[in-house]
């Protein structure tokens, strides 16, 4: 292998366990999605399993960094939001149309609590927690009853 492809495959390996996606990274490399996976697999077998549990540990630090941060802001007060001079928020049942009403904004609390609920499923599927595809198989017999076979 040249080195210019060992390199190559580091980075794809890096950046894979860094959290790209196959597909982003078969286009960014000219590859295909197919390539890509041959690649991960490859370097995943060549990395020691001392250092896979290192690795897994570092990225679980960093991936609770982020939820810690996440979880800051899931639990932080809404943003106020104005309403534009040319609207008039007036609050429900009443008649005072000139009291400015301040709304509030969660997107921020809600796109928090996904990217702690996607933090949580990174981490199980890294240490194998997350759930297994159960493959289920099994024969279909028919029957035909009330019909004599002989007149069909």
């Amino acid at each position: 292998m040249a080195a210019k492809n060992v390199a190559r495959d580091q980075a794809i390996f890096r950046d894979y366990a860094l959290g790209a996606s196959v597909p982003v990274l078969a286009m960014a490399h000219s590859l295909t999605e197919n390539r890509v996976y041959q690649i991960i697999a490859a370097q995943r077998a060549l990395v020691p399993h001392r250092t896979a549990d290192d690795l897994r540990m570092d990225l679980t630090v960093q991936l609770n960094e982020l939820r810690a941060a996440a979880h800051e802001i899931a639990l932080s007060g809404p943003l106020p939001v104005h309403a534009p001079k040319s609207a008039v928020l007036v609050p429900e049942g009443s008649e005072d149309i000139l009291t400015p009403v301040i709304g509030a904004d969660y997107s921020g609390q809600l796109t928090a609590m996904r990217t702690i609920e996607r933090i949580a499923q990174r981490i199980a599927k890294m240490y194998g927690l997350d759930t297994e595809k159960v493959e289920t198989s099994g024969t279909v017999r028919y029957e035909l009853v009330g019909v004599d076979t002989d007149e069909l």
